[in-house]
């Protein structure tokens, strides 16, 4: 009897040993768990951080850029307006030496470079409708190339014609292309084209104000002068101007977005020795 009792004394005491090590075991397994827990939540606000971040820095991007904002009008049935489309077309791809002499050209415009724009100018470069103002010389006052060349308007007046395509006659080429393919019925001084997609219609000269709608390569008339505001795009400065669509709908472009037929223009033809030069480059009628 006593061996009886004994031995029931040892395995209640093995009991209880075994169920104090489980219950050691629990509260280390517990905290385990609940710290995996908490890295799930860590993770996502990480996440979203990220997220809010990258939207942040794209609309700051996309405020920054004048032609790709959505509108933020509704007030405008976008879907059955009045446009007339403005064709855009480079021909000089037709002729090899043509799309040479383009190149090279804008190679000159890009470097700012005076002396190989003189080079590409015909001796008798007409630059204005008065009689006696034409040839190099004449040029480079009017463009102040004789002083300080690389802030000269020359270069950026170049450049916006050049821009916008071209038409091609033989061995004579003018751009940009809507000067000789301006939709017709439409006055010349009156009415100019929208040269972009998506170009912002504001409702003052200012990239901080509405955007009424967007616009995209058609014809617009042309309400108001050239503003005192300025707009800075690709490094360049550009005045606002007050325009109408044909439906009605007034607000401001950038400057760099609108031209009539009769803004700048460029002429390239070969001169009396055969060579490509460029003999005007004139605004107005």
């Amino acid at each position: 009897m006593k061996k009886i009792i004994l031995m029931m004394f040892v395995l209640f005491v093995i009991a209880g040993c075994m169920r104090q090590e489980n219950s050691s075991e629990t509260p280390n397994n517990q905290p385990t768990e609940i710290i995996q827990d908490d890295k799930d939540p860590n993770n996502e606000t990480e996440n979203n951080s990220s997220a809010v971040q990258e939207q942040q820095s794209n609309s700051s991007t996309e405020k920054e850029e004048p032609t790709v904002e959505d509108s933020e009008h509704t007030g405008i049935d976008t879907e059955n307006r009045t446009i007339v489309k403005v064709p855009i077309r480079d021909e000089s791809s037709q002729n090899p030496l043509i799309a040479k002499f383009i190149a090279e050209l804008k190679t000159v415009i890009k470097e700012k470079n005076k002396e190989n724009l003189l080079q590409l100018l015909s001796d008798e470069i007409k630059f204005s409708f008065g009689a006696e103002e034409i040839g190099k010389a004449g040029f480079v006052k009017k463009w102040n190339l004789d002083q300080q060349p690389e802030n000269s308007r020359v270069w950026i007046e170049l450049q916006d014609a050049l821009a916008h395509g071209g038409t091609l006659h033989e061995d004579s080429y003018t751009a940009p292309y809507i000067y000789l393919n301006f939709p017709e019925g439409y006055d010349a001084f009156n009415y100019g084209a929208i040269l972009g997609e998506r170009v912002n219609l504001r409702t003052t000269p200012s990239l901080n104000s509405e955007t009424i709608l967007q616009l995209s390569y058609e014809v617009v008339e042309m309400v108001g002068e050239y503003t005192e505001e300025t707009v800075k795009i690709d490094q360049e400065l550009y005045h606002w101007v007050k325009v109408k669509t044909l439906d009605g709908v007034m607000g401001y472009v950038a400057g760099k977005y609108v031209r009539t037929s009769v803004d700048y223009r460029i002429g390239i033809d070969k001169d009396e020795s055969g060579q490509l030069k460029i003999q005007f480059f004139i605004a107005g009628d």
